[in-house]
Order: C-alpha cells, then structure tokens, then sequence
C-alpha cells in the first residue's frame, strides 16, 4: 500500500486538468448555447404559436430518440474505439471506423426518415388523442424526421472532432446552429406564421449550415480523418464491435424513451394538459442539468478514451476525480436555482395565473433530483468507458425500472403528490449503483470503490510529472530506471529508451527556457504487447518539435530539432498530435524489430 502511494505522488494533475478545462469549458459551451438554444425555442413557439407547442415538442421527443437510437448507438461505441485508437497510436483504424460509422449512419436514417414520415399520421395517434395538441403534433414531426438526420450527423462529427482534440470546433459550430436555428425561427415562425413547421425546418436548416464549421478542419492536411476503402470483412466486424460497445446507450435510449411515454400518459391521465405542461417544465429544467452532464460525459469518453488507449489508468482516476468534483458543484447549483425561482422558470415558457401558481410546487420537488442523476448519469458513461457494458445497461434499465413504477404508484394513491416520485425514484437508484460499485470493488483487490478503475499502477507501467529544471528531470530519471530494466526487451532497446528519455526531457527543459513555460509536463512509460512506448505531454501553444515551419507555411522533417540520440536513429517510429492544448509526443520502440503500421 506504501509502495502505491509514492508512485502515487510521483506525478499531479496539472497537465491532465488542463486538458480537461479546455474540453470541459468547450463542451459546456456547447451545451450552453445548445440549451439556450432549445430554451428560446420553447419560448418562441409557446408564445408565438401557443403555450401548448412545448408540450407537442414532449411528446414528440421519445419518438425522436427512438430514431436516432441505432445511429447513437454506432457512433457512440465507434467514438470510443477512435478514443483508444487515437491513444495506442492506430491512425489507419481510425480511419476505418471513421468510414464505416459515417456511412452507417446515413444510409440507416435516410431510409427510417422515409418509412417514418410515410407513417406520421398513425405515429402521432399513437402519441397522444387529446384535441389540443394531435394538431400541432402533426405539423411538426415530418420535417423534424428529416431534421433528425441532419442532427445526428452533426453529432457524430462534433463527438468525432472533440475527441481528435478541438472540442472548440465543436462548440462553434453548435453557437452557428443556435444562432442560425433563432434566426429562422423568428422569420420562419414569426414572420411568415408558418408555426409547428416552421420551428421544425428552422431546426433543420440550422443544423445543416453548422456542418459547415467543420469542412476546413476536415479537408486541411493533415486531415485528421479520411474516408477509406474498407474490407467487407473488416467492415462487419468493426460495425459490430462499435454497436456493441454503445449497446449500453441504446438500452439507456430506450429506456428514457419509455419512461418519457409512460410518463406523459400517467400526468395527462392525473392532470390533463396542465400537468403534461408542467412535466415539460420539469424536462426543461432537467436539461439545465445537461450543461455539466454533457461536458462531463465527453470529457470521460473523449480524454478518458485516449488516456485508456496509452494504458494511463493513473491518469484516468484523476480525471474521474476533477470530473466528479466538478459534478458535484454544479449539479447543487442547478438545484438551487430551481428551489428558489420555479415561477420564474414556468413564466418563460408561458406559464400565467394559474398555470403558473400551478407549477411552483412541482418544480420545487423536482430540484431534488439533479445531485442523484448528477452522480448516475456519469456513471453509467464511465462503465461503458472500462467496457463494463452490463453494468452500464444495468443502470440505463435501472433509470426505468426505478422511476416509472414510483410515479405509477403515486399516480394511483395520492395522484397530488405525484412529483415527489421521480426525486424518490432517482435517490434510490443512486444508493443501488453505489452498493452496486462498493461490493464489487471490495471482491477485486485494486479497483476504486466507486469509479471501478485499478488504482495500483503496473511494474512496467510509470508516470511522472517533471518540473522544468535539472534536479527534477534526474530524479525522473532515477525513478523510471528500475522500470526500464524489467521491460521484455533486449539490452540494446533497453539503452535506447533509457537515453530518449533522458533527451526528450532535456529538450522539454530548453523549449520551456525559451517559451517561459510554467508548471510541470507529465512523461509516461508503457509496455504494450508488441512495443515500449514513451509519451511526453507539456501544456502551451501546438509546436511539433520533429517538424520544421518554414516561412512559406511548408513542412518538413528537421532532425535537429529533437536529440540527437533521437536523430541518429535510436527511436524509429516518432508520432505527434496537439490534443486539449497539450502537446503530444510519442516515442515507439517496437518489440522484436518488427514495424506495425496500425
């Protein structure tokens, strides 16, 4: 335990909590302007067309999640496996499941968009036969059937650059999105009174113009990802390995759409359309709680997926541990703002006298389910991460499973307090995951009693943080020493690391004089099956430092610029990427001398 508690101590957080800061704000921006912008939205057609819009816009969303579901599901687990890819160094694999999932997924939705707008009609009796809102269901739902299409194809390629290391790109083009999407509403809804249609095909519209925001990015060499010829072969088994890593999601997809249906029926059943717009509210709000939630779940599959790819669980763990906290905090300030302002929150989607004297109490019992679905949420993502697929569809279903028969129950004995049931449903489900977590760690020497990671790092396996001076660069290489003599590789490999890794890290010291750098850059030693590999990271501006800038803006290989052990030959495979503002460098020694390409 002493043991795993120095080489604990032998390394901080101050380059991985830089990398999450700069995806985490990048990706709470985007949930921002995305809640902002489906906020304004509420608010637009709810005043403009009638308050009850918001509650078509409910009763439509289970559906909606229902059709995106296999695309989520292909993009979410081929998200996870470009992550590791991107982290074990397997630029071709990317590119394969790049190809594939795109591909995928167009061809899947363009086809549902056509059986399901075919369909409308009956999709929407099925919904709902109240008077109020069959209407303005109808108008809606075809142009949002092909809107979907556009939307998912957004959200593949915003999951896919955040993950390649510009989560910025993606925050851009959601603000390009929510601007375009207010834009068309007021001329599409207010001007020219087009109503339920003209809020879907502003949605639409936006998103296809947002793409746009990507191209340069995806078409400048060297482009992080190219589509690929692929084998038929390789094409079925990397699909179904991507499907079954985001099985979890599509079984939280369909439980969420479930458990929306069920709840739409026992509310409208209970308290008619005023309690259905109520419920709406609550959604509403409960997105509030997406802007940390989301930023949180990128940020534990998009890092979290690189770091696992480079065998970093140290790293991981103190990345749960910054995600966490942050969780935490925000989720309680979520929940104040709710308890002490629900007239305010009603009145913005159109709520008056009534209605909205109607809808302070719920929501005030509502606030208490954000720190609960703040700890499972997060959860659930992280389990998919360590490819613990049925622990994570355990809580998806769990979602279902606790919540719906506690409203049902309500519902039947005292229909008044039925808001009280989702907040008890959600706590009891937080209380099973963290018994769940606690046994099976106390049965596993080694795993974290919550998160589930391995805490005790390998005998081949170290990292340190290094400050940028001598005494601190000897003591990381006193300490990597012992690790560097029990790698499986000859004794010539062996002085070859053992030299990189003492010139990398002078050469971080020189650039760190002339770029005035501050804090400290991580260096980490891997073994994996089939090569060593050292990874340095330092914070600051993207500099490769095996590449040469000329003034013309061309590029070529400039040996000097790394060691001249590295130059000489010593190190044959060198990579580079600038991921989350850190810089990333890669030095590959190949087991047996045998060159791997993927």
């Amino acid at each position: 335990m002493m043991k795993t508690e120095t080489r604990m101590r032998e390394r901080n957080s101050f380059v991985i909590n830089h990398a999450l800061r700069v995806f985490f704000i990048a990706s709470v921006l985007s949930s921002v302007v995305t809640q902002l912008n489906t906020l304004v939205d509420g608010i637009i057609v709810s005043h403009v067309v009638t308050a009850d819009a918001i509650s078509a816009v409910s009763l439509a969303t289970p559906v909606f999640l229902l059709v995106m579901l296999l695309g989520s599901v292909i993009y979410t687990g081929a998200g996870l496996l470009i992550a590791e890819a991107l982290g074990n160094q397997k630029y071709k694999q990317v590119n394969r499941l790049f190809t594939i999932s795109v591909t995928s997924i167009v061809i899947i939705n363009v086809l549902l968009a056509i059986v399901l707008i075919a369909c409308n009609d009956a999709i929407c009796r099925l919904l709902t036969d109240e008077e109020r809102l069959l209407p303005l269901l109808k108008s809606y739902m075809p142009i949002s059937f092909v809107g979907n299409l556009f939307f998912l194809l957004q959200m593949t390629l915003a999951q896919y650059v955040k993950i390649s290391g510009r989560p910025a790109l993606a925050t851009k083009c959601v603000m390009v999105e929510s601007v375009g999407n207010i834009v068309l509403d007021l001329l599409f809804v207010m001007l020219f009174g087009w109503g339920m249609q003209g809020a879907a095909l502003a949605s639409a519209t936006a998103t296809v113009l947002s793409m746009l925001v990507f191209m340069p990015y995806l078409r400048r060499e060297p482009r992080p990802f190219r589509f690929i010829r692929v084998k038929s072969r390789c094409c079925a088994d990397l699909l179904g390995k991507s499907m079954l890593r985001g099985l979890p999601t599509a079984i939280g997809s369909v439980m969420i759409a479930a458990l929306f249906i069920g709840l739409n029926e026992l509310f409208l059943k209970t308290h008619g359309a005023d309690g259905m717009f109520v419920l709406s509210v609550c959604v509403q709000t409960l997105m509030l709680s997406m802007l940390v939630l989301s930023g949180a779940g990128s940020a534990i599959t998009g890092i979290g997926g690189v770091l696992s790819g480079e065998q970093d669980m140290d790293g991981i763990n103190r990345l749960l541990n910054s995600i966490f906290k942050v969780i935490m905090v925000g989720m309680a300030v979520v929940s104040v703002v709710v308890f002490f302002f629900p007239g305010m929150i009603a009145s913005l989607f159109g709520a008056t006298g009534h209605l909205q004297e109607f809808s302070e109490k719920p929501l005030r019992i509502f606030s208490l389910i954000f720190i609960p679905i703040g700890l499972v949420i997060p959860l659930s993502n992280l389990f998919v991460l360590l490819n613990r697929n049925m622990l994570a569809s355990l809580v998806n279903v769990g979602l279902l499973v606790c919540l719906l028969p506690a409203v049902w129950l309500m519902s039947t004995v005292d229909p008044d307090d039925i808001w009280y049931a989702m907040p008890c449903g959600m706590w009891i489900l937080m209380g099973l995951c963290i018994a769940a977590t606690f046994v099976i760690s106390s049965r596993h020497k080694g795993l974290h009693w919550l998160f589930l990671t391995n805490t005790i790092p390998g005998d081949s396996n170290r990292a340190y943080s290094v400050e940028y001076n001598t005494d601190s660069i000897s003591r990381c290489i006193d300490g990597m020493k012992d690790v560097v003599s029990r790698l499986e590789v000859d004794e010539e490999t062996k002085r070859n690391i053992g030299q990189c890794l003492e010139e990398v890290m002078l050469n971080e010291k020189e650039m760190a004089a002339k770029c005035e750098k501050q804090g400290t850059f991580d260096i980490s030693l891997a073994d994996f099956a089939d090569r060593v590999t050292i990874t340095v990271k330092d914070v600051g501006k993207a500099y490769n430092p095996i590449m040469k800038y000329s003034i013309g803006g061309e590029e070529d290989f400039d040996e000097t610029k790394l060691s001249i052990i590295i130059a000489t030959g010593l190190c044959e495979d060198i990579n580079y990427q600038y991921m989350n503002g850190l810089n990333c460098l890669y030095l590959n020694f190949k087991k047996n001398n045998q060159l791997q390409n993927s």
